[in-house]
């Protein structure tokens, strides 16, 4: 793309580790060898969930990732699923995004148990409490501030919301802050650009470490695999 905000950088998105086709899986992973930085999206109705942690544990803390970004999704979806018929729109706000940040917490500290302490360990703690965002909130707000009428699917949204929630008010300011793609430009696109050189230079000065990691991992996992094998034999 020919903007200038991408300069300098280049953006992989991925379609992730649990794909159906096993051939988008294996590139995903190729390119995370390459990477610096990765930003971690995971819908905010059930946040950091088996398969995200299973792809922290076993996959990103070996490939010389210094810097992580938590990115929450749908965040409209996840507050109208909010409990509690009498819940009013600031409190399903408040408490979803609570929600998010005590299921990220207590997962990552789940994945610190499993693999121990590492540079990207580190990085998704200082990532909390994670970002979260809805780009149908976003892309209606833009519409309504340009005065430009919204999609079926985006009126079907602003619609529930007044449906559930009597004090939610259908205006530009409401639609932006349930957004919350502001903060994730400046926090995290914006920051983890600004931080590209230091990024880099710690990747390289730990770079020896983590594979060496990694490779001890591999054989206590072949170890592990041929005393159960030796196991099966006997018995």
């Amino acid at each position: 793309l020919n903007n200038p905000a991408l300069e300098g950088i280049e953006v992989i998105d991925t379609p992730g580790l649990n794909d159906p086709v096993q051939s988008r899986s294996r590139e995903t992973e190729k390119s995370l060898m390459q990477c610096d930085a990765v930003f971690l999206l995971s819908y905010c109705g059930q946040f950091l969930g088996a398969e995200d942690i299973e792809f922290i544990s076993h996959t990103l803390p070996y490939e010389g990732i210094h810097k992580a970004v938590l990115i929450g999704s749908k965040l409209d979806s996840a507050i109208l699923q909010y409990p509690g018929r009498n819940s009013s729109f600031a409190k399903a706000y408040m408490g979803t995004k609570r929600n998010c940040n005590e299921q990220a917490q207590e997962n990552i500290g789940k994945c610190m148990k499993e693999i121990g302490n590492s540079a990207l360990m580190e990085q998704l703690q200082q990532a909390l409490p994670p970002i979260l965002t809805s780009a149908m909130a976003y892309s209606a707000g833009v519409k309504r501030k340009k005065g430009n009428p919204l999609s079926k699917e985006e009126e079907h949204m602003v619609s529930q919301m007044k449906k559930r929630y009597p004090d939610y008010q259908d205006t530009v300011e409401y639609l932006m802050n349930l957004a919350g793609i502001e903060e994730a430009q400046e926090k995290g696109f914006e920051e983890t650009k600004a931080q590209k050189e230091q990024i880099i230079q710690e990747r390289v000065s730990s770079f020896q470490a983590e594979k060496k990691l990694g490779f001890l991992k591999d054989l206590e996992e072949i170890s592990i695999s041929i005393r159960t094998t030796l196991s099966d034999l006997e018995n």
